[in-house]
């Protein structure tokens, strides 16, 4: 069985992380899914962004995604970011279908996506403009089928709104009948049990980092979840049969490199989370050669 290949946060490796240009690069990659981490402006607009603050290259001081309204926060990040010294392979370039839909949208290409511009972006690449732009059959249907793992974060001492964003996503996914391409997942498992309620059809996960010290089993049953994501270094042999006995995927973050991709198909994962979709598919295609 193929492993399933899920882009973290588009193609955090090659661009730069939840933009346009590292969505469309993370499709032209043939993933299966994208994981992304959703937040709240003061407007009650759903974005792409992985923390709750950010900081400025101009400025010592943090700011919260919350603070900001919609127009506000996209006029932050209209510059092109800043070199990330974690990722040197990083290129700070747009695809031609990033470039297109953002001058159509007149949307500030290295802002965040909404959650809307999200499921639109990814329509366009599967619609006759993929076409148009030079995309392969394989790429269009790697985005019509791609499925959104979406990560909801809660910290003790900051209010989510996680039932906002749950009825925001609920909304978007009635609006495109989308509810089998999407996964919710959450390290919390208050926001996991709203989902279920909410969302019920929908695929959930359950995230832990580090040594696992309750019945994770038993979690994943409480919280509903039949995906289980953890730190892919914390996993082994008897944690994923113990999964697969109870009928649960095992979709492990964040592997980078052949060694980690190698021992975790050894270990009998489902699939791996990646920032490296690209020498992700060069290394699964020397597997196969091998055979």
């Amino acid at each position: 069985m193929q492993l399933h290949l899920q882009g973290h946060r588009g193609a955090r490796g090659n661009r730069p992380e939840n933009t346009f240009s590292s969505i469309e690069f993370a499709i032209d990659c043939l993933v299966d899914s994208i994981e992304t981490d959703l937040h709240l402006c003061a407007d009650e607009q759903v974005v792409l962004f992985h923390d709750h603050f950010f900081s400025l290259a101009q400025s010592n001081h943090h700011f919260q995604i919350n603070e900001f309204n919609l127009q506000a926060l996209q006029a932050v990040f209209k510059n092109v970011p800043s070199k990330n010294e974690r990722f040197p392979l990083q290129e700070f370039i747009n695809g031609p279908l990033s470039t297109i839909y953002c001058k159509r949208h007149n949307l500030n290409c290295w802002a965040p996506p909404t959650l809307d511009q999200f499921f639109d972006f990814v329509d366009f690449y599967a619609g006759e403009e993929g076409k148009t732009f030079g995309k392969t059959l394989a790429q269009q249907k790697a985005a019509a089928l791609l499925s959104f793992d979406l990560e909801i974060k809660q910290l003790p001492f900051l209010e989510c709104k996680s039932e906002i964003i749950l009825h925001i996503i609920k909304e978007q996914i009635d609006k495109r009948k989308s509810q089998n391409r999407i996964i919710l997942r959450s390290f919390d498992h208050t926001i996991l049990k709203q989902a279920k309620k909410i969302l019920p059809d929908c695929t959930l996960g359950l995230l832990a980092d580090g040594t696992i010290q309750v019945d994770i089993i038993r979690e994943m049953i409480d919280t509903g979840a039949s995906l289980f994501c953890p730190k892919f270094d914390t996993l082994n042999k008897v944690i994923i049969d113990e999964m697969h006995n109870h009928h649960f995927k095992i979709l492990p973050w964040t592997a980078n490199n052949p060694t980690e991709w190698d021992k975790l198909q050894k270990l009998g994962v489902d699939g791996i989370t990646t920032d490296f979709p690209e020498a992700f598919r060069i290394w699964q295609s020397s597997q196969t050669q091998k055979r």
